[in-house]
């Protein structure tokens, strides 16, 4: 995988709504995100929705983070992410 500006870690319903929003607004091209996700059937769908957006099942280099996963994955992929090169971390789970 090619080093991405953001790597979103989970591409749940809550990790797809911001690479979306992401996507939408303009604030990155496909090119500049990857997504982490481990379930074969959403990384399917996820990258025939998104061209462009690599969609993984383990993570590659990225400068930044965004970690969407359930609260008990966080330090998983937190550990993932910072083993990726990121710098910056945000979490959106809830309570971390």
């Amino acid at each position: 995988m090619t080093t991405a500006t953001l790597a979103i870690i989970g591409g749940g319903n809550m990790g797809e709504a911001l690479l979306s929003g992401l996507l939408d607004s303009g604030w990155a091209d496909a090119s500049q995100l990857s997504v982490v996700e481990v379930l074969a059937g959403r990384r399917d769908e996820l990258a025939a929705r998104y061209p462009g957006v690599v969609v993984a099942e383990t993570g590659g280099g990225c400068d930044a983070a965004l970690i969407a996963v359930k609260p008990y994955d966080v330090p998983a992929a937190v550990t993932a992410a910072v083993g990726g090169g990121a710098r910056r971390i945000l979490s959106i789970a809830a309570g971390v």
